[in-house]
């Protein structure tokens, strides 16, 4: 199997010939090269792929994040037999960690820049996180496609003060349960486009400053806290006026206010869930009323959504049937794989 694993990713993933591939399973069966993330990223040089298995049991790594790695997990919900994560604990970049890329993992903890390290480049698809992303002071841009935030109404992410220009962040068919805190800091080009936000008992936005925030879909509260902002064509489930006052500065253009997205499954109020299915049913006013053409929302736009939160980079393994378990010495072991290209919507 671990064969077939490395054989899909040698397939799936855009890697130089002089980069290697490096499978990663903690698990006690799990056979891949590596048992743990610190053994393959001591073993990695900048460039290499690292693929997790996954497991119940976090991966993790000693001291900090310091090589410009592509690491590919399984998912977040992906769409498979024996559904387990890639899970990563304690996480924290250094310089050298500029040009790093994550498919598929889930983040337990919180992701973050080391002190004194600045101008990481960043890129994250298809991950979640489960507490929070500390930029504190980086110069660098980080990008995140098709992730989900998952902390609920409490910090999704968090930039720390005022007198440094920090990050470019950039947000793509995202899905936040929580906020944001921007520190006030006037060097942040903020870019939120066909995102999600459901934070419902708390301000989605705090000192947040010199955002565009287009196409996305505001379900559960109003968004303010935000100064020098641009708004164009969102849409916001609740009442108030594009755009929003008290801040300054703010602009608007071609805004949906309080009205329905018809949702095919969602009632007001609701954080994600699994269960519930954010596509726009006939009538939605959101269908075609995007900047770009597209539906306002997470399945517009060019970047793509999957609610199964599957890597795009490389086919899924769907399920393993293994034929005849009893074999005679020497015999032969039948293995029937079902894999598929990644689920895009």
């Amino acid at each position: 199997m671990n064969k077939v694993l490395l054989s899909l990713g040698l397939l799936g993933t855009a890697i130089s010939l002089q980069a290697a591939i490096l499978t990663v399973s903690n698990l006690p069966a799990g056979g891949a090269q590596y048992s743990t993330l610190n053994a393959a990223y001591t073993a990695a040089s900048p460039g290499d792929t690292l693929m997790l298995q996954g497991s119940n049991t976090a991966y993790s790594i000693t001291g900090q994040w310091n090589k410009a790695l592509v690491v590919i997990g399984t998912g977040v919900f992906p769409d498979k037999d024996n559904v387990i994560n890639a899970k990563i604990s304690s996480f924290q970049f250094a310089g050298g960690g500029s040009g790093s890329k994550f498919y598929g993992v889930v983040f337990q903890s919180v992701v973050q820049v080391a002190y004194a390290f600045t101008g990481l480049n960043l890129y994250f698809e298809a991950c979640q996180f489960n507490s929070y992303v500390d930029v504190n002071y980086d110069q660098g841009t980080w990008t995140f496609v098709n992730c989900l935030f998952e902390q609920d109404n409490y910090y999704n992410v968090y930039v720390n003060g005022s007198s440094y220009n920090v990050a470019g962040l950039e947000f793509r068919n995202c899905v936040f349960d929580g906020t944001f805190l921007g520190g006030n800091n006037p060097g942040i080009p903020w870019l939120f486009d066909h995102c999600l936000f459901l934070a419902s008992s708390t301000a989605i936005f705090t000192n947040v400053r010199g955002a565009t925030i287009s196409n996305c879909i505001f379900a559960n509260r109003f968004p303010e806290g935000v100064t020098n902002t641009t708004f164009l064509n969102n849409l916001c489930a609740v009442s108030g006026t594009f755009p929003p006052a008290g801040g300054g500065g703010n602009s608007a253009l071609s805004n949906i206010e309080n009205s329905n997205p018809l949702f095919v499954n969602f009632t007001s109020g609701q954080l994600f869930s699994t269960s519930r299915d954010y596509h726009l049913q006939a009538g939605s006013p959101a269908i075609g009323a995007g900047s770009d053409g597209t539906d306002i929302g997470l399945f517009g736009g060019s970047t793509g959504f999957n609610l199964s939160f599957e890597p795009q980079n490389a086919p899924v393994v769907r399920r393993v049937l293994i034929q005849n378990p009893t074999i005679s010495p020497n015999g032969i072991l039948n293995v029937n794989v079902k894999a598929s290209t990644p689920r895009s919507n």
